[in-house]
């Protein structure tokens, strides 16, 4: 079961990460554009801008939302892995020789 769940780890996050592009309705194009106009601007001198492209800031705000609840789910499962390991005994699991 256990290895059933680490095997479906990266499709459900493929899927997470293609449903921010989906539903940000963004194309590469726009998003290599604001990231230009951005890094352009923070090459001048200025720290904050908004952008002249509501679908990039759109897609920004669900990006950060994205990277924010993965570090979220990863403490988690830190604490969780944490709180197990002591039951966790190398001797008894069963590894196989091969």
């Amino acid at each position: 079961m256990y290895h059933v769940l680490l095997l479906g780890l990266p499709a459900h996050y493929y899927f997470r990460f293609q449903r921010v592009f989906r539903d940000a309705d963004i194309s590469i194009e726009e998003i290599e554009t604001g990231l230009l106009e951005l890094a352009a601007h923070r090459k001048s001198g200025c720290k904050h801008e908004k952008s002249k492209r509501p679908k990039y800031e759109h897609f920004e705000h669900m990006w950060k939302d994205f990277i924010l609840s993965l570090v979220k789910e990863w403490e988690l499962l830190n604490v969780i892995a944490a709180i197990f390991l002591p039951w966790v005994n190398p001797y008894t699991l069963p590894i196989s020789p091969h």
